[in-house]
């Protein structure tokens, strides 16, 4: 668990779309197995861009340790 420094923190809820999930509980299940998400077709990006690849990793990290916290 991450030291809040005393304060308390609520996640309270969360909303949005997530690539290649129906819901919040199947994107979970995605970054949890290390799924790649990025497809190569132009639903929400234009292909052939590298950098959405960095930006996927960061976020995945990122969103795995928020998920871990609400274990």
């Amino acid at each position: 668990m991450t030291d809040t420094g005393g304060k308390e923190v609520v996640i309270s809820g969360l909303s949005g779309r997530f690539p290649e999930s129906d819901n919040i509980a199947e994107f979970r299940e995605h970054l949890i197995n290390g799924e790649d998400m990025i497809t190569e077709d132009d639903r929400r990006w234009e292909p052939g861009k590298p950098q959405l690849k960095i930006l996927f990793n960061i976020l995945s990290t990122w969103l795995r340790k928020i998920l871990f916290l609400l274990e």
